[in-house]
């Protein structure tokens, strides 16, 4: 299990906080969606550190809420 923080600062300049709204763009979803978790998965390498979201967004169907943990790459803008 990883460690959860409450905001993180992408290497473009984007800081990505538990709670906002961002533009997320991959393989899973595009849309605006909310962040639910943020969460560093592996120690810092040479590579890097692995940081993976959480967002959530509302079966227009079934009106349930779902999850998704997707990269952080993917957060590419803040939705305000």
């Amino acid at each position: 299990m990883g460690m959860k923080i409450q905001a993180i600062n992408t290497g473009d300049g984007l800081s990505v906080e538990v709670g906002k709204v961002y533009l997320v763009d991959s393989d899973e979803v595009t849309g605006n969606y909310k962040v639910t978790h943020i969460e560093v998965i592996s120690a810092p390498t040479a590579a890097g550190v692995e940081v993976r979201v959480e967002i959530e967004w509302q079966n227009q169907v079934t009106g349930f809420y779902q999850y998704a943990e997707l990269p952080l790459d993917a957060i590419t803008e803040d939705a305000n």
